[in-house]
């Protein structure tokens, strides 16, 4: 019997039993040397078996009865928990992590163990097999980041078994406040009262919301709070001589205004900008004020009900003085995945769960450390990618500094955006993310904070078929983070535009077709040397034969990686997409690694379809792989079969980019992607559209083209300004 076990040894009437260490209601071995049929043996497990799914990359071990786990965790006869204990230096890098891993998950399924750890008792990766039948290593997560919590702590273990969700290897979160009930049901009120679109009903749904928050903070006056409103309308004429939706359109809104007036006076963050439109206040865009709604057969009285039904909808909802972070990263979805006409601009909303895996990918918090930074999203929608980051500690959790009289970024953070009402709805979502700290701030304070509201979110409207791209700018920002419109349709319109500045268009004289390929040459431009960008785009910006966008990044770039999404990763398109990750050249003349990063996603842990219930995820598992390979590139290895190393002689300029075709059909029927030799329907028709509209654009631009006249004149050969006559006398000889 090994050392290890004569500790754990006990008398009992002459025979010898074995008693792990109590930890909480479980037994807790310490082992080492000690193999799996000692254990049986000794009668600690019932047995082990040898026969097992996982098959490991890396670690040169196989299931064996002589196999050793560190350290088990009994519950009765059945192990809970295998241990893998490695020194520090033992875990040094990514590779080591994993090849600890490979080999704690053979112990885990030779054991039927569900839970695995490993550990150098400073940090703990925690794995998960709920069937014991994983082919792969699967990380236990809590939120964004790998749970790691020290397993000998009290009630640890428990709590990771009854808080697992084995669908998306994470711990089930708190119960949120869930904004879905209330933007569902004042979306079909609004809906059916006004038949507006969902980004107007939007735009009123958060200036109601606004009002219950305001309301709730105690910020405007009493008389005017949402819970005045609550009476029978009768009664409310009778007190205040006309309906709930007058007296608010005609007092609160002029108060609720005052607090976040438009402004076009403050400096501009870019050079160059030119103000189109005023700059916009959050209150603002409500439907039942908009022209065509309200008219003398129909009065605003008249629409008294249904804004009263709304009204009561927020009254009923709990008090918002603190907002939960899952709402205030959903509440604008469940009315911008209904608007046709965002999916006609190729204006798509994207995703939380992209764009927390693309701040994971780009890690902003390291800009905390320096002076003078930036980050800038030159087609930023509701703002996601700017605001995202400041609910998580480890992104930008406390960037805003507040002091006396100013407020100002940490980090500076730039939106640009074209639509006005879009711009609007940035600003609320500023205003949402930020509830806790303005509902602190002084009326000094406040006023300061609207002024850097209005700074961070700009409207580009000045020309507004260019938006951003009539502002472009030189080695401005740190991290540019953004998802531009997909748009090939009407591209030579806008080519067109851009040829009537000269500055704009030598600009972009290095695209391609379509608004993506203007707005990757804009970020390019706009990234300081080092800086990194993280853009989506479609397919075509990758395969067409047209090369000048990916000669001009290659030239200016590094391209550190490319990221192959899922088809339905989009609210609205079923296009195929791509995260493409570079970094600005310190100077022209430095090389492109020899390695390129490429990872192909299969599901992005919400189903992609209508309900978008959680499922699986292997965003997490992008984030860890690339930290890895940016931080060291010669060093680094794939994990697992979702990512590949390209050399960087296949990604040339003339190469097509799409990462998939490096994996083979085989590869890709093991990564569990079917009929891999088909595309559907959608696919076929989003690359017919594509390429359609393409040649569209290209012939637009010849037809438009002025034929030039051609004019002559004649020229005799005794016109010296054309032609010098050569003479020589010849003396007889």
């Amino acid at each position: 019997m090994s050392e290890e076990l004569q500790r754990y040894a006990r008398k009992i009437n002459n025979k010898t039993i074995y008693r792990g260490v109590k930890l909480n209601s479980f037994e807790y071995y310490i082992l080492g040397n000690t193999t799996l049929a000692q254990l049986k043996r000794a009668k600690i497990i019932d047995g082990f078996i040898n026969d097992i799914s996982f098959k490991p990359h890396i670690w040169k071990g196989k299931p064996t009865s002589t196999s050793r786990p560190d350290e088990i965790v009994l519950d009765g006869k059945s192990v809970i928990l295998v241990v893998e204990r490695k020194s520090s230096t033992e875990l040094r890098t990514m590779k080591q992590e994993e090849e600890a891993a490979e080999q704690c998950l053979v112990y885990m399924q030779q054991l039927n163990a569900k839970l695995g750890i490993v550990t150098d008792y400073s940090k703990f990766l925690w794995i998960t097999d709920p069937n014991n039948k994983s082919i792969e290593v699967r990380y236990i997560y809590e939120g964004e980041a790998l749970f790691s919590e020290d397993y000998r702590k009290s009630k640890t273990i428990t709590k990771v078994l009854t808080k697992l969700d084995t669908k998306t290897d994470s711990l089930i979160q708190p119960p949120a406040l869930d904004p879905t009930s209330l933007a569902v049901s004042v979306w079909q009120t609004l809906w059916h009262a006004t038949h507006e679109e969902p980004k107007l009903c939007l735009a009123t749904f958060v200036e109601l919301f606004l009002y219950k928050f305001l309301s709730d903070l105690e910020v405007i006056p009493k008389k005017l709070r949402i819970y005045q409103l609550d009476m029978e309308e009768k009664e409310f004429i009778s007190q205040y001589g006309k309906t709930q939706i007058e007296y608010y359109c005609q007092h609160v809104r002029k108060v609720m205004k005052s607090l976040f007036p438009e402004k076009s006076s403050f400096s501009s963050p870019i050079s160059n900008f030119k103000f189109g439109s005023d700059t916009t206040s959050i209150i603002d865009g409500f439907a039942f004020l908009e022209p065509g709604i309200t008219n003398h057969n129909h009065p605003l009285s008249t629409f008294n009900s249904p804004f009263m039904s709304i009204i009561k909808a927020f009254i009923n909802f709990p008090k918002i003085t603190r907002i939960d972070s899952e709402f205030k990263s959903r509440v604008y979805e469940k009315f911008l995945k209904k608007s046709e006409k965002q999916q006609k601009l190729g204006q798509f909303l994207t995703p939380r769960n992209i764009i927390r895996t693309i701040l994971g990918m780009a890690n902003p918090r390291k800009l905390m450390r320096h002076k003078d930074t930036s980050i800038c999203d030159p087609a930023c929608g509701v703002g996601g990618f700017l605001l995202e980051p400041l609910l998580h500690k480890n992104l930008l959790e406390g960037n805003l500094e507040v002091n006396e009289s100013k407020i100002k970024w940490k980090v500076e953070l730039v939106g640009l955006e074209v639509d006005r009402q879009t711009n609007i709805l940035a600003k609320a979502n500023m205003l949402i993310h930020l509830a806790e700290i303005y509902r602190e701030l002084t009326k000094k304070q406040q006023k300061s904070f609207v002024d850097m509201m209005n700074k961070t979110f700009l409207l580009t409207d000045h020309i507004k078929m260019l938006g951003a791209l009539e502002f472009p700018q030189d080695n401005r920002f740190d991290l540019i983070l953004t998802n531009p419109p997909f748009v090939v349709k009407g591209s030579a319109v806008i080519k067109a535009q851009i040829a009537e500045s000269e500055e704009l268009k030598d600009r972009y004289s290095q695209c391609g077709i379509g608004i993506e390929s203007l707005f990757l040459r804009y970020v390019i431009d706009a990234l300081k040397p080092g800086g990194c960008g993280f853009v989506i785009v479609p397919t075509g910006i990758l395969t067409r034969t047209e090369t000048a966008v990916r000669n001009y990044l290659l030239k200016n770039c590094i391209l550190d990686g490319i990221v192959s999404l899922p088809e339905g990763t989009f609210y609205n398109t079923p296009n195929p997409t791509y995260i493409l990750c570079f970094t600005k050249k310190m100077d022209v003349n430095q090389k492109q690694d020899k390695k390129v990063f490429a990872y192909l996603v299969r599901e992005i842990g919400e189903t992609r379809d209508y309900l978008r219930l959680p499922c699986r995820t292997d965003l997490k598992d992008l984030v860890r792989q690339f930290r890895a390979f940016y931080a060291d590139k010669e060093v680094f290895e794939p994990r697992n079969l979702n990512c590949k190393i390209i050399p960087d002689e296949k990604l040339k300029a003339e190469d097509r980019w799409d990462v998939d075709r490096f994996w083979s059909d085989k590869e890709k029927i093991e990564l569990g992607l079917k009929d891999v030799n088909a595309i559907n329907i959608k696919q076929f028709e989003t690359e017919f559209d594509s390429i359609s509209q393409a040649i569209k654009a290209d012939l637009d631009i010849l037809y438009n083209e002025k034929e030039t006249e051609i004019k002559y004149t004649e020229i005799p050969l005794s016109d010296q300004n054309y032609f010098l006559i050569w003479q020589n006398n010849f003396s007889a000889v």
